[in-house]
């Protein structure tokens, strides 16, 4: 589930990527709401993704997803960022909020962000 190296994260996107256009051509134009989605692990498609490496992950891992998210988009199918540990609850935020702000994706509704609803802070 999680990319110890950068060949591992590169596998991780193909097959994110692969998954992407099988899940898209499935889809049969149903949408976001009425049709399937994928969850991606960030920590899948960054082999240094945490705090203490937060500029690095945000200037290699956001291209990336950026570019699952225009692909799901392309298929109007949904696309969640899956929960990680509660320490990396912010640099997902981090992602997310760039995501949401970006030209690119405008009027994309199918960003998704799951999260922890147990831990204490999820209010």
């Amino acid at each position: 589930e999680a990319a110890l190296t950068a060949k591992d994260a590169a596998y991780y996107y193909q097959a994110y990527e692969t998954a992407i256009h099988a899940i898209g051509k499935a889809s049969a134009g149903r949408g976001i709401k009425n049709g399937p989605g994928i969850s991606v692990k960030l920590s899948a498609l960054h082999p240094r993704y945490s705090r203490a490496q937060r500029a690095r992950t945000l200037d290699e891992l956001l291209p990336l997803l950026k570019k699952l998210l225009l692909l799901a988009k392309q298929y109007n199918i949904g696309l969640n960022i899956d929960a990680e540990e509660t320490d990396r609850l912010e640099l997902s935020l981090d992602l997310m909020e760039a995501l949401a702000f970006d030209a690119d994706l405008k009027g994309f509704e199918g960003i998704g962000f799951v999260v922890q609803g147990y831990q204490k802070r999820c209010p």
